[in-house]
């Protein structure tokens, strides 16, 4: 008996996967504070839950509750971490550090103060 019979079969199916989204904004560190980036945190781990749930549910053979609310969890955390994973990573300067190497140029010129 599921306590969403009366849902419609859509919105039923995304309600675990909300809440454990919403479980998993508490496990957020220091640096995931700001508001912007815990909304697309939260709708991305949603829409992850959302989309994994029936494959999951087949997969490891738990009840489709079960499976959405652990997919929200998790899928929140994971892209928490992409996230700042991608604010860590320098673009811009591996970039110019490639292009350098590829170009010969000679290495960058050291801060006055730094020594060899």
């Amino acid at each position: 008996m599921s306590i969403f019979k009366d849902l419609p079969p859509e919105f039923a199916k995304a309600i675990p996967g909300v809440v454990g989204a919403i479980v998993s904004l508490w496990f957020l560190k220091e640096p995931d504070k700001s508001v912007l980036r815990r909304l697309g945190a939260f709708g991305v781990g949603c829409a992850i839950s959302y989309f994994a749930t029936p494959w999951l549910t087949n997969f490891t053979g738990m009840p489709e509750g079960l499976t959405g609310f652990l997919a929200g969890l998790t899928g929140l955390l994971f892209v928490s971490k992409f996230m700042e994973t991608v604010a860590a990573f320098d673009a811009l300067g591996i970039l110019v550090e490639w292009a350098r190497l590829k170009l010969r140029m000679p290495p960058a010129n050291k801060k006055e103060g730094e020594r060899s």
